[in-house]
């Protein structure tokens, strides 16, 4: 797969008057990190919001391979990560894709979005006694489809829970 443009707002999308999705819409209430069978998993839980006339739960996936130390909050506390292309399993034009770190989706409106992480936080609260995740990237609309949404940059923060022990 061709890497997406680093630019959101591309020519194309302007051209084509797609504009960026409502990224408040999308209200992070919890994070959960598992450890899954060769790998980690993040999930991002979204407040419910209304879509398209209807209420919608959904949340951000995202699978992680060989990317964070140990799946313990503890040990990743102040841990920053920042991911390019390669990462997220894009290739330039006419080369093999490489075998991906990352592998996020949003599933809305019917379909699967691939999401562009560019960077993971693993910060500390006031306290010192638990985390928040802070995750950038980019939701890939224009890739499945949303109506019409361009290509939309987002920061997200969310508490961070683990099922490590």
């Amino acid at each position: 797969m061709p890497p997406p443009p680093n630019n959101p707002h591309t020519t194309q999308s302007i051209m084509a008057n797609r504009n960026l999705f409502p990224v408040k819409r999308l209200s992070p209430s919890n994070a959960f990190l598992s450890a899954a069978e060769g790998h980690l998993s993040l999930c991002i839980c979204f407040r419910p919001f209304v879509w398209d006339g209807e209420t919608t739960e959904t949340s951000l996936n995202i699978d992680l391979y060989n990317v964070l130390p140990s799946p313990y909050p503890r040990d990743l506390a102040g841990l920053q990560r920042t991911f390019g292309d390669i990462e997220n399993g894009f290739a330039d034009e006419g080369a093999p894709e490489p075998e991906c770190s990352l592998d996020g989706s949003l599933y809305l409106g019917g379909k699967h979005h691939p999401v562009i992480i560019r960077s993971l936080s693993f910060l500390p609260n006031r306290n010192r006694t638990a985390l928040t995740l802070m995750v950038k990237g980019e939701y890939l609309f224009e890739f499945e489809g949303l109506n019409d949404y361009a290509d939309t940059p987002f920061t997200l923060n969310a508490p961070l829970w683990s099922n490590a022990v």
